[in-house]
């Protein structure tokens, strides 16, 4: 690459990066996505030193694949395309990344029993190829909708504009981080969905802006391309911008401040030991109240009063809390009248969209 070109690709995904809705979004709301994306662009900067760089780059995807386990796919491209490279480096990369690989599997062990179980279920619960068409027809119609098909034809002018091995790449890195999300069964149908695809997807993103800098060198002369550069930077600053401002992402902080109001709510009306059932609200209510909380959408139903009578056995108070209608509903379909016959339920409180109240065994 020219030094034009550097600075105008560098300057392009910078901009375009900086301004993506994901970015935005979770700027303002917290997710795994943008720290797991931080680790896979470290890992590919340490994957351009040399010497013992690889380790730190092993150990960078190591912390991708803590941060998001399925990222372990990109991280295993990583080596494949290091062993092709290096082979030498490989074994680095390798020694880095083993030791998070180990972490990982022990962790899963000790919170949940086993090495292939999450919080979120078994590989069996999570993934299945049924899920692919799906999947397919959801993901490229929010990726048309949030980048347009500019970013299609900017990929596909890179294959002639670029090195063809970076664009090789870039786009295997892309599928390894897509790949998990194509066979995952939970449904999703909103442009947020794209924050899974974010660690593959900057990569896509500096790949257009270089083939865009190198278009516009072809084209124009000196200062021409530098001009025009700061005027699609800030067109898709401002472009997406306008995206999220649309859908109300600058003010989630509103809606998303009912998580520290219930849990405060709960710390006011409840003493320490008392036992939160809870579902969106059971990380939150854990994290701000320090109550221990149950997920009611893991009990069975027919053990929901076995599970309530043996807790209320231990002396501790317990509360439930059903965030808006959509939990009230779900609720009340899980646990008919025969699962609800050994438990009393009162309502206290409607609180910032979420419903609590209390709950007790029933004397038999």
């Amino acid at each position: 690459m020219s030094a034009l070109g550097g600075r105008l690709a560098g300057g392009l995904s910078a901009a375009a990066i900086a301004a993506h809705p994901v970015f935005f979004t979770y700027s303002l709301q917290a997710m795994s996505d943008v720290p797991a994306t931080f680790w896979v662009v470290l890992a590919v900067f340490f994957l351009t030193r040399n010497r013992a760089w690889p380790a730190f780059a092993g150990a960078a995807a190591g912390m991708a694949m803590l941060t998001r386990p399925p990222l372990a796919l990109a991280a295993a491209v990583f080596a494949c395309i290091v062993y092709v490279e290096r082979r030498a480096a490989c074994v680095r990369f390798v020694a880095g990344f083993a030791p998070f690989v180990a972490a990982l599997l022990l962790l899963h062990t000790l919170l949940y029993g086993s090495p292939t179980l999450s919080g979120y279920g078994s590989p069996g619960d999570l993934f299945s190829a049924d899920a692919i068409p799906r999947n397919l027809q959801v993901y490229s119609r929010w990726m048309l909708n949030v980048h347009t098909p500019v970013l299609v034809v900017m990929l596909a002018a890179a294959w002639f504009v670029c090195d063809r091995r970076a664009v090789a790449a870039a786009l295997l890195l892309f599928a390894a981080v897509a790949a998990p999300y194509m066979v995952y069964v939970p449904s999703f149908d909103d442009w947020e969905m794209l924050r899974f695809l974010l660690p593959g997807l900057v990569f896509l993103i500096m790949l257009s802006a270089y083939a865009f800098a190198r278009i516009l060198e072809r084209l124009a002369p000196a200062p021409a391309p530098a001009l025009l550069a700061v005027t699609v930077a800030a067109a898709v600053t401002a472009g997406w911008y306008q995206y999220v401002q649309n859908r109300q992402v600058f003010q989630l902080w509103i809606a998303d401040s009912k998580y520290p109001e219930v849990a405060r709510w709960l710390s006011r009306n409840s003493d320490a030991n008392a036992m939160v059932f809870a579902s969106l609200h059971s990380g939150s209510v854990r994290y701000y109240s320090g109550r221990t909380t149950i997920r009611w959408d893991r009990i069975p139903a027919e053990q929901l009063s076995q599970a309530v009578a043996a807790i209320a056995a231990r002396g501790h108070r317990m509360f439930l809390v059903l965030d808006g209608s959509d939990e009230r509903q779900a609720f009340a379909s899980r646990f008919d009248d025969a699962a609800l016959a050994g438990v009393r339920i009162e309502f206290v409180e409607r609180h910032v969209n979420a419903y609590l109240a209390t709950v007790a065994a029933r004397a038999p």
